[in-house]
């Protein structure tokens, strides 16, 4: 990740890289077409956010989830509260980030 971004001459915050790595497959190749195509979406922008992983993988409800259980077990209530609203609006199941955190 960090080879390609530098040679776009970009960073990537911990959150947005951490949601990368979930998004990115076995796939070394295809890997490194979605890392170029993120650059491509963040063109003149020195630091990629997470905003921008979530812009351009287009996964909002399966990342919502993820971050949900994250927040829950953080004590985040504000992040938890916007994430576990968009996994719910995305259709997924209240009882599944629940259960998932009690684990």
């Amino acid at each position: 990740i960090d080879d390609e971004l530098r040679k776009a001459g970009m960073s990537m915050t911990l959150e947005a890289r951490q949601a990368l790595r979930r998004n990115l497959g076995g796939d070394r190749l295809a890997s490194r077409g979605e890392i170029e195509k993120l650059a491509l979406y963040a063109h003149g922008q020195k630091e990629i956010g997470l905003e921008e992983v979530r812009a351009m993988s287009g996964d909002v409800s399966g990342a919502s989830f993820d971050d949900a259980v994250d927040a829950l077990l953080e004590g985040k209530v504000g992040d938890f509260d916007t994430a576990f609203t968009r996994h719910c609006q995305g259709g997924g199941p209240p009882f599944l980030v629940l259960s998932s955190a009690m684990r």
